[in-house]
């Protein structure tokens, strides 16, 4: 939500590309709102293979501005699949800022009446959790054999 606001004030499509590694991106959709001043969520945050988002990406006919860690990494890709329609802007625009985080707490904390809802949102669980989650169930197959 905070990479949203790279597309303050554009009448863009904004789409959030993290590298999740495990040839996966972590993205997101976003628009700006010109009544309310601030982005909105059109795609909800998901974990997806990069040929399957460029298929997605590619079938629209409006240009994307596209943000975050995996854009840089992956500028080559995004230009050759979805051409004119990919808008990649400078790093300092299109990485995550201080700037874009207190933009959104304040949002928030506005609509929210003082409160801040801000917190991580994980779309999948750590390598760490996976693999203690199985050493979990192993020890309890072990327990009943």
């Amino acid at each position: 939500d905070a990479l949203a606001w790279a597309v303050h004030g554009r009448a863009l499509a904004l789409t959030v590309l993290l590298d999740a590694r495990k040839n996966e991106w972590y993205t997101a959709g976003y628009c700006w709102n010109s009544q309310t001043q601030c982005p909105v969520n059109t795609d909800p945050p998901r974990a997806i293979r990069p040929q399957d988002l460029l298929d997605l990406l590619a079938e629209r006919e409006e240009s994307v501005y596209l943000v975050g860690d995996a854009v840089p990494k992956y500028a080559e890709l995004l230009q050759e699949r979805l051409g004119k329609k990919a808008v990649i802007p400078p790093d300092f625009q299109g990485l995550p800022r201080g700037a874009y985080a207190v933009r959104e707490v304040w949002r928030q904390w506005q609509v929210g009446g003082g409160a801040s809802t801000i917190e991580p949102f994980y779309i999948r669980r750590s390598e760490a959790e996976v693999k203690w989650l199985q050493k979990q169930q192993e020890g309890r197959k072990d327990d009943w054999a």
